[in-house]
């Protein structure tokens, strides 16, 4: 189960965020903060794990109120402003969700989420010994594991 806050100035973008958690089994919404001040007061004193963070408020931003967290839980990144989208990488977000979003795309969000929380998401750049490739060679399709190849090299088309 991830204990989760929402922080977002507008009301109505706290609506939605409860009305989706609300529908997933594994998201305990505890707290919803149109504050980001209060918030921040709060995370000193309770656990949270996730925290589902607007960008653009008043007073001090999403970025910076996650700059001041010495040890920042799970992020979740939840603005209408898509020009964040690559700095949010630098703070090791889960994920970004452009407003408006779909209860599809929120699911999608926070299974990643619960991934990470748990260890269990899968480093792609790792791959196991059964992923493999398919060639083709002429008429004749191969199937070869990753872990057998040495180097790879085009021969014609």
């Amino acid at each position: 189960m991830l204990n989760c806050i929402a922080i977002d100035d507008e009301p109505k973008a706290l609506d939605i965020v409860e009305l989706y958690a609300n529908k997933v089994p594994f998201i305990n919404l505890k707290k919803q903060f149109r504050d980001a001040l209060e918030a921040l007061n709060y995370i000193s004193q309770q656990k949270v794990d996730l925290i589902f963070l607007d960008i653009n408020m008043p007073d001090i931003n999403g970025i910076e109120f996650l700059e001041s967290l010495q040890n920042p839980p799970l992020i979740i990144f939840t603005t209408a402003y898509s020009e964040y989208a690559v700095q949010s990488y630098e703070y090791k977000a889960v994920d970004y969700l452009l407003k408006p979003f779909t209860f599809s795309r929120f699911l999608k969000a926070v299974n990643r989420a619960n991934e990470v929380f748990a260890g269990t998401e899968k480093d792609i750049s790792k791959p196991d010994e059964t992923t493999s490739v398919i060639v083709k060679s002429g008429t004749e399709k191969y199937n070869i594991k990753l872990k057998d190849i040495l180097y790879i090299e085009g021969a014609q088309n």
